[in-house]
């Protein structure tokens, strides 16, 4: 349970540390125009809504520690790889992986916390 609370808390400080890469030149650096920045905040939440339902039956059909070290590991990996994104799209589409490999880890702690 502590690993997955370890990663529930670096996956939250990822989704505010967005606010603060903002002040580093994210925005000129990626040529980002018009709106292109709040989407980026906004399609991690978007992200978790539709991935919700496929987390939940992996969580259920699958061994969870299984489930839940996979889905660490490929955040992680999602992460990592973020770095090396230069636009708008590549990186809106791992924003998009982010969220969807978080939801499983929110899923799990909510449900560990509350038994």
């Amino acid at each position: 349970m502590s690993t997955t609370r370890g990663a529930y808390f670096f996956q939250q400080l990822d989704k505010s540390s967005l606010s603060y890469v903002s002040i580093f030149g994210l925005q000129a650096d990626a040529k980002l125009v018009g709106r292109q920045y709040s989407w980026l905040g906004s399609i991690l939440y978007l992200a978790q809504l539709v991935m919700q339902p496929l987390a939940a039956f992996l969580l259920v059909k699958l061994p969870t520690g299984k489930v839940i070290g996979t889905a660490i590991f490929l955040w992680g990996s999602s992460l990592a790889i973020m770095a090396a994104c230069t636009d708008f799209k590549s990186l809106l589409g791992l924003r998009f992986v982010l969220g969807s490999f978080e939801v499983s880890c929110g899923c799990t702690e909510c449900t560990w916390t509350a038994c």
